[in-house]
């Protein structure tokens, strides 16, 4: 009987997409061609620290299927947040209110600002590093941001669409709709600006 209980959990594992005997070197080998792989690992994988950063390594975001303790651990966060800033999605709520974490975050992907504690978004050095990154980070900022001068024009350079997260007095200023079409992609914000101009 003992024979047939381990056959079916080994089916059990294969129907749930789990791998029945993965040994921690070829688990090692998985993650690290394809962080992504840690979501099909055993839970004892997520739990490992070694396992685990060489998956968020490989993809930051990989972060997500890790063990609980492991996304509060500010080193396996720092490097998830290397390869990807949007891993910040999946670190601990204590984490997202660490400025240097944070920072790390949207010097990698600026967008990452949105999962940031509110604290963050007010803060004027981390919401300018995130909009020089990607400009439209500006709809996650604080509204005392989105009315700051600077903090637009950073925006409206990066990303001239941004604009449209800044401020109503900001956005119908000249000279940021001028900066807004050095920042412009694809034409997104030529007519942004000339509707302003006409009206």
């Amino acid at each position: 009987t003992s024979a047939c209980w381990g056959q079916w959990l080994e089916r059990l594992a294969v129907l749930g997409g789990m791998d029945a005997a993965v040994d921690r070197r070829t688990a090692l080998a998985r993650v690290q061609a394809d962080g992504q792989e840690l979501g099909n690992l055993p839970q004892e994988f997520r739990e490992d620290f070694e396992v685990v950063l060489t998956a968020v390594r490989s993809d930051g975001t990989a972060l997500a299927y890790a063990a609980d303790f492991l996304r509060s651990d500010k080193e396996v966060v720092l490097v998830a947040l290397q390869s990807n800033g949007l891993a910040l999605a999946s670190a601990s709520h204590d984490l997202r209110r660490d400025r240097q974490v944070v920072l790390s975050a949207v010097r990698s992907h600026g967008l990452a600002l949105h999962h940031a504690s509110e604290h963050l978004q007010a803060d004027k050095e981390v919401v300018r590093t995130a909009v020089r990154s990607h400009g439209l980070a500006l709809q996650y900022a604080s509204d005392e941001l989105r009315a700051d001068r600077t903090t637009v024009i950073m925006a409206a350079r990066s990303h001239g669409i941004a604009l449209l997260y800044a401020s109503q007095e900001l956005a119908e200023d000249q000279e940021l709709l001028q900066a807004a079409g050095k920042g412009n992609v694809g034409g997104l914000c030529h007519d942004l600006v000339e509707r302003a101009s006409v009206s």
